[in-house]
């Protein structure tokens, strides 16, 4: 069933916190410079799926 009202805040936008993977390709001093990312199941923990070894 889907809900006549949305969520969250329309005007904010959402970003990456601290990436530990020193690397990847998108870390820029612990800082995720990818233009967007995607996130997937891996286990038990969430997965960054854009991920890039340099």
């Amino acid at each position: 069933m889907q809900l006549p009202v949305l969520g969250g805040v329309a005007d904010l936008t959402a970003q990456v916190g601290a990436c530990q993977r020193a690397d990847c390709q998108h870390n820029d001093q612990l800082e995720c410079r990818a233009p967007a990312i995607r996130v997937g199941p891996d286990n038990d923990l969430a997965d960054c799926i854009t991920y890039d070894e340099r």
